[in-house]
């Protein structure tokens, strides 16, 4: 997500409180600015986009968590949502994301197949460039995620006082 008002990139990954940091920085956005790097970043283009932002003075940043609990929360999420079954269970969910990600996105046939491929992707393969560089300035800490994004925002955006909804 591209927030011109405060010169900073939000690179969403899933289940990552991106929904909550959304609502508290981009309430004013139009729809394109809104859903950009929404699953993070799979190819150069929104690289060299993001590269180029970072240019003109803009912080890009990003929140990670700990692996399994991101994967649990997914597979909450999938359960409650209806994209997976009720009896299915969290290895059988997983060992199919596996095989949706061994197929590769580029081969998945619908949005219901990519939605959650990225589940078991490493979150750092979703924040760097093709060099293994990293294009974000700041990580935020999921599980430490109202202090990390009280002193983000103090720090490279000049906002005192503000709270994530839950």
């Amino acid at each position: 997500m591209i927030i011109h008002k405060y010169k900073c990139i939000f690179i969403h990954q899933r289940k990552n409180a991106g929904t909550s940091i959304i609502q508290t920085l981009g309430s004013h956005l139009n729809e394109s600015d809104k859903y950009k790097f929404n699953d993070g970043c799979y190819c150069i283009d929104e690289i060299d986009q993001i590269k180029y932002y970072k240019n003109k003075g803009y912080t890009v940043f990003c929140v990670c968590r700990n692996p399994w609990n991101k994967v649990v929360s997914g597979f909450s999420y999938l359960k409650k949502e209806g994209y997976l079954e009720n009896e299915c269970t969290i290895i059988q969910a997983l060992q199919g994301k596996k095989q949706l990600l061994q197929k590769g996105q580029k081969q998945m046939k619908n949005r219901k197949e990519r939605i959650y491929c990225h589940l078991l992707q490493p979150q750092c393969d979703l924040i760097i460039d093709e060099n293994g560089d990293s294009i974000v300035d700041c990580i935020l800490c999921y599980e430490n995620l109202n202090d990390d994004f009280k002193h983000f925002c103090k720090k490279y955006l000049n906002i005192d006082n503000i709270e994530l909804p839950v």
